[in-house]
């Protein structure tokens, strides 16, 4: 059996991946109640919150490269499409998805705003 910290990362990455405890025990190898005994390690479960952000992130960073892409798609689709219905469908989904990102920006700035204010807020009170 590999060290323990080897196994906590092999069962952490296995559950971050999305199998159950039961599913990472089988794949590892090891019974059922050993790997529930090291799911009930905080820093087991804290790994497995790691590295699914770091699996998000990579995810998200795959999304935003094709978004170039897929904007092109779009326009070009919305010139040159066979149909006027597809080149609708196209301008349409174009200003969907460009109002939507404009939103989400502008509350991501309000957010930061709001968090920087906050935080002045907690320094001025503690003061």
């Amino acid at each position: 059996m590999p060290s323990r910290r080897s196994y906590d990362e092999q069962l952490a990455l296995a559950i971050a991946s999305g199998l159950s405890v039961d599913e990472a025990a089988a794949k590892l190898g090891v019974s059922r109640t050993a790997a529930f005994r090291r799911w009930r390690d905080p820093a087991v479960k804290q790994r497995v919150v790691q590295l699914r952000q770091e699996m998000t992130d990579r995810a998200v960073g795959l999304l935003a490269e094709s978004l170039c892409e897929a904007v092109t798609t779009l326009k070009q689709l919305m010139r040159d499409g066979n149909t006027d219905s597809l080149r609708l469908k196209a301008a349409d989904r174009l200003l969907e998805v460009g109002l939507k990102a404009t939103v989400m920006a502008q509350l991501e700035l309000r957010i930061t705003e709001l968090e920087v204010a906050l935080k002045r807020n907690q320094q001025c009170s503690t003061a």
